[in-house]
């Protein structure tokens, strides 16, 4: 079978072909297998490679306070850490000067 996304090269010894997957997603994560044929002196012989892929995305954190960057003395300030891009479990750590460190992850 073949598609507008499938090509192959032929020798008289060799078929070589490829398959392009556009806009690849999550979804075409998994374990993608090459079964090969050939008949040897009227036998037929078969050999089979696999290869798991995995699709991955950048990630990029953000930082983002609320409010002014210098606060009175005894006020409520809040300061937001987030990640997005990739695939779940998304993660992040805040480090705080004085506070600790805190981590958040997602299921």
């Amino acid at each position: 079978s073949g598609s507008d996304n499938s090509f192959c090269t032929r020798s008289r010894y060799k078929l070589a072909c490829s398959y392009k997957i556009s806009s690849i997603g999550y979804s075409d994560n998994g374990t993608y297998r090459c079964l090969a044929k050939n008949n040897v002196n009227g036998s037929e012989k078969e050999d089979t490679k696999s290869d798991d892929i995995e699709v991955s995305s950048h990630v990029n954190a953000s930082f983002s306070d609320v409010g002014e960057k210098e606060v009175s003395y005894g006020d409520t300030y809040q300061i937001s850490c987030g990640v997005e891009g990739g695939k779940a479990p998304h993660k992040v750590t805040l480090v705080t000067p004085t506070s600790g460190t805190f981590t958040w992850q997602s299921a």
